[in-house]
């Protein structure tokens, strides 16, 4: 299976929400399921953003520019959202009794960060669209038609 359909795969609520509403989480059978769920989409997620590192580096600073005010908020919200998450993650190890408390706002945060990904997913689709014929006329006869990982990205196979 290519990366896209095995990250896919593992993304779709179906495969482990259909069973959390009718599962107990005491049982055995779903905490492996729900464990192997997660874990085949982080690997799958790992591949998928490791490919994106190479063509963007730099911890998303490769092209920053630092005069550009939106750039920076951008960048400064991404920031901000990976420290809280961290210190929330950390608070959680080291004190679980929190857990439930925090566990409603974890879930706030995940709604906006959608929302966010959303608005980047549509400006990079924006940006693709525009620059493909240019890298497409200029990496084109370096691109094979048979992709063997399944995925192509500006007609690259990735």
């Amino acid at each position: 299976m290519g990366v896209f359909v095995t990250f896919t795969y593992h993304s779709r609520k179906e495969n482990l929400a259909s069973n959390a509403t009718s599962a107990s989480a005491s049982d055995p059978a779903f905490q492996q399921q729900a464990s192997t769920e997660l874990s085949g989409f982080k690997t799958n997620f790992v591949g998928f953003t490791s490919v994106l590192a190479e063509l963007g580096g730099d911890d998303g600073v490769a092209n920053l520019d630092p005069t550009n005010n939106l750039e920076t908020l951008l960048e400064s919200i991404i920031n901000a959202n990976k420290d809280i998450l961290e210190v929330t993650y950390n608070l959680v190890v080291s004190l679980p009794i929190v857990g439930p408390i925090l566990g409603p706002i974890v879930y706030d945060l995940k709604c906006i960060l959608d929302d966010l990904l959303d608005i980047v997913e549509n400006l990079t689709d924006a940006i693709v669209n525009a620059i493909q014929p240019l890298l497409q006329a200029v990496l084109g006869k370096a691109v094979t038609t048979t992709c063997a990982s399944g995925v192509q990205v500006v007609g690259l196979c990735v």
